[in-house]
């Protein structure tokens, strides 16, 4: 029994990194959308926010339509994402003067350090 559970330890960490993975995606689609609706809904310009729920909108259904791919294309597709969306966001942080925001566009506290987790460290 203990080969056998040596034997599935490491298939059982690649189905955890796939599932790690996904998640991450998922949550940055999901945060992204926030960004643009909530935190930037008025310094955001139209284009570039129907570019940005364009992209949501659709990488949402490719996730809904793709759930058994592997790690690598699960963090693929969010760099294809992230490729939008970054300049975007910094384009839009950049023009405001407002350096608060995280990389992926959600805003941070810059009163000090920053200990606590990331969504990556949480998931």
């Amino acid at each position: 029994m203990v080969k056998e559970a040596e034997e599935n330890a490491e298939a059982d960490k690649l189905i955890r990194q796939t599932i790690d993975a996904k998640n991450q995606l998922e949550s940055y689609l999901y945060s992204l959308r926030s960004t643009i609706d909530d935190t930037l809904k008025d310094k955001i310009d139209s284009n570039d926010k129907e570019k940005l729920r364009e992209i949501i909108t659709e990488s949402l259904k490719w996730l809904e339509e793709h759930q058994d791919e592997t790690k690598q294309v699960y963090e693929d597709k969010r760099k294809e994402v992230e490729a939008v969306a970054n300049p975007i966001i910094a384009k839009v942080y950049g023009a405001t003067g407002d350096n608060t925001g995280n990389d992926d566009g959600t805003p941070s506290n810059d009163d000090g350090p920053d200990d606590s987790p990331t969504v990556e460290e949480v998931n």
